[in-house]
């Protein structure tokens, strides 16, 4: 794989992984930290926990938002996959933004209803359940190649343990 193909790759992402990113990040500000299940359950199993606030969704899509627009403004044409001129960035960073958490929420779901409890790995999911809901969210807006989205799964798939190790070392 050559880096002519990976860092439009991670470029064109980036969005997706700050949104997936800024919940964590953002976790101390007391605005929106409310479940985004209100505390129900499904099936006597809360349907995604307490981790999973609006708080995260507010931080998570507007990052997304916020880093298309950065991108647009630097203007790396030599990485970039997006016309940023003519895309409409808060629509799209929306998408990335919210498909990056939607899919990290079917995940927890998942977890909940397997027993798995919040915080504990579920491999791969934990990895690749963000990738999944942008991939999904952004279909449209930003075709790629099927191998392109082999090559965003194995990239983010593999950086997910580093940003983790950052993660602990920061104390997030």
């Amino acid at each position: 794989m050559a880096l002519d193909t990976i860092l439009p790759l991670i470029w064109v992402f980036l969005p997706a992984a700050i949104a997936n990113m800024f919940p964590v990040i953002f976790k101390w500000v007391p605005l929106l930290d409310y479940p985004v299940d209100l505390g129900r359950s499904f099936r006597g199993k809360r349907i995604f926990g307490n981790n999973k606030t609006y708080r995260g969704f507010l931080f998570g899509v507007s990052g997304a938002i916020a880093v298309l627009h950065f991108q647009r403004y630097i203007n790396l044409e030599n990485y970039s996959l997006i016309n940023y001129g003519e895309t409409n960035l808060f629509v799209l960073g929306f998408l990335f933004g919210f498909g990056a958490l939607f899919g990290d929420l079917l995940a927890s779901f998942s977890k909940r209803q397997r027993g798995i409890s919040p915080g504990e790995s579920w491999i791969p999911f934990d990895q690749t359940d963000w990738i999944m809901g942008a991939c999904l969210f952004t279909y449209f807006a930003v075709p790629l190649s099927l191998s392109n989205y082999f090559i965003i799964f194995l990239i983010f798939g593999l950086l997910h343990p580093v940003s983790k190790s950052l993660e602990g070392l920061l104390k997030l």
